[in-house]
């Protein structure tokens, strides 16, 4: 996808051109295994809350490191497709097996000897041994839990036993001034233990929680022995799931048994994992 302004856009009817300054590169390196209870969500979460809303801006990034390496598609999905919240152009992750055993026997994949060929062009798309990048941040799994955002932006990220933190924590007079008016909004006082936070309404969004794991975690929880959810208010709470965005996403989340995506011939495609 190309971005222009209105200039840009003039530019491109006259002479059928368009200038687009190549991206800078960036890596992400999450190593060690995911710590119990975390999810690919908390995974990008913790990557904006250390690099910001703009922390990414001009850069493609490229995920890697065994955490991602053992997510299914959704959860990198959820990632690569959350880039955009950190200003990036773009996110990726190199395919491997995993990638190879979801697209087998789609609709349009390739069949028999293409197939193969296939794989073996998608098995180079690799970063090259030695390749340097623009900018690089490793995160060791092991410091990574729960997060959930406590303001208006997804930069404005803490683990789920921090506490909400206070305008002067802020790096400078905009982000004070940011941190001050999403307290306002969110009707929250600094230092509050985020775990002490009531839910007063659970919501399954249609983004990125709206995978066919994230609605069976869900119904996990609900499905539980305990009359509450943890941390919901009893004369409140509320479970609301937002309706799969396609016919067989909805099939899939209403049946048990395998989560992939099913073969089917409608138009409906899987959105921001």
């Amino acid at each position: 996808m190309l971005r222009s302004g209105p200039a840009g856009v003039g530019h491109c009817l006259a002479p059928k051109t368009l200038f687009e300054k190549p991206p800078k590169t960036a890596r992400t390196t999450v190593g060690g295994p995911l710590p119990f209870g975390v999810t690919a969500k908390d995974v990008i979460l913790a990557i904006i809350g250390r690099i910001g809303t703009a922390g990414g801006t001009g850069h493609v990034i490229e995920y890697a490191g065994e955490v991602i390496r053992g997510l299914s598609m959704e959860g990198r999905m959820t990632i690569c497709n959350m880039s955009i919240e950190a200003g990036a152009r773009g996110g990726m992750i190199a395919p491997d097996q995993t990638t190879f055993d979801y697209l087998k026997g789609l609709r349009f994949a390739p069949q028999g000897a293409a197939w193969d060929e296939a794989v073996a062009a998608w098995s180079r798309l690799k970063t090259d041994e030695g390749a340097t990048f623009d900018r690089e941040l490793v995160i060791p799994a092991i410091e990574l839990t729960p997060y959930v955002t406590w303001g208006t932006n997804p930069g404005q990220v803490i683990p789920i036993n921090a506490e909400i933190p206070s305008a002067d924590s802020a790096a400078g007079e905009a982000d004070r001034r940011g941190i001050e008016r999403a307290l306002e909004y969110m009707g929250l006082k600094p230092g509050t233990p985020m775990e002490e936070v009531t839910i007063n309404r659970a919501f399954l969004g249609s983004c990125t929680n709206s995978r066919i794991e994230d609605l069976r975690a869900a119904a996990t929880v609900v499905a539980a022995p305990a009359a509450t959810p943890p941390g919901c208010c009893p004369s409140t709470s509320a479970w609301t799931p937002a309706p799969p965005s396609s016919r067989p996403r909805r099939r899939t989340s209403t049946r048990p048994g395998s989560g992939r995506r099913p073969r089917t011939r409608s138009r409906a495609a899987s959105g921001r994992a």
